[in-house]
């Protein structure tokens, strides 16, 4: 009897625990929501006695990607890519430029103090054709360059000039709409040579190819009938779908490091900006 009357205050007991009202701050999860970082972006620069030092990138996480030039008067100008990570306040990436005719490689830092980036300089050696600080911890902050937010960012990463189109080869990730499975699809690129008439040089993921092409200041391009190799294309091709919309486009625009081709106002290709080799 003893045994009975126990059990039954037990389960009076969960009944009464289960119908108990959630409180405010009480969540049930049904389902796994997605945790993964959101990706940010950034401009800082400096401007002053005919000097420019521009950093713009993109921070997903602590994993940093973007675009660092340098422009100073009487100088070589240098400009390229960064690609590293945010350490807390500080930014360490690798340089990869492109300055008097060769592409080269060397580590950069910056450290963000309120508004401001403020670019760090130290002793430097070079590891296979790189260049990396000895020390970072020795560096020294604020003896040169210090950038600040940029007074006019529109999330551009790189800005819509036709310089930008020549400083880098453009690799596509995404054709009328659809992303290309880069696993699968290799190598489909362009790369603008400047000239009264460009010249475009490129990969289908397939077949190379070359041609002409020709720009306009309300940001209008115009492509030559292109030539290209007959190789055989084996698996996923997206080759034709590439070359028809070529044949469209008639604008383009640089916007948060990426090549974006337009028929009019639809988006056909889109492309990552990809530092150039070094020759």
């Amino acid at each position: 009897m003893k045994k009975l009357l126990f059990a039954f205050l037990l389960i009076s007991v969960i009944a009464c625990q289960n119908n108990t009202p959630k409180k405010d701050n009480q969540v049930v999860f049904d389902s796994i929501i997605s945790t993964a970082p959101l990706s940010s972006s950034y401009c800082y620069q400096k401007a002053s006695n005919r000097d420019t030092v521009r950093l713009e990138y993109s921070l997903m996480g602590d994993s940093v990607n973007g675009f660092l030039s340098y422009n100073f008067y009487g100088k070589d100008k240098s400009k390229g890519t960064i690609s590293g990570r945010m350490l807390g306040d500080t930014l360490l990436a690798m340089y990869t430029f492109f300055s008097e005719g060769m592409t080269s490689f060397r580590e950069v830092i910056f450290l963000k103090q309120g508004n401001q980036m403020i670019e760090g300089y130290g002793e430097m050696k070079e590891r296979e054709g790189k260049m990396y600080f000895t020390d970072r911890h020795l560096n020294e902050f604020g003896k040169f360059n210090v950038l600040d937010v940029c007074a006019t960012h529109e999330n551009e990463i790189v800005s819509s000039g036709s310089e930008s189109l020549y400083q880098f080869q453009w690799h596509m990730f995404e054709l009328k709409g659809k992303l290309v499975d880069t696993s699968v699809v290799k190598g489909a690129y362009l790369s603008f040579i400047p000239g009264t008439v460009g010249t475009v040089n490129g990969n289908t993921g397939c077949n190379s190819l070359r041609g002409s092409f020709e720009l306009a200041a309300d940001q209008s391009i115009k492509f030559s009938p292109l030539i290209m190799t007959r190789k055989a294309c084996i698996g996923m091709n997206i080759e034709n779908d590439f070359l028809e919309a070529l044949s469209q486009i008639t604008n383009w625009k640089i916007r948060d490091n990426k090549l974006l081709f337009y028929s009019r106002d639809t988006l056909l290709i889109r492309f990552n900006a990809v530092a150039l080799s070094g020759s």
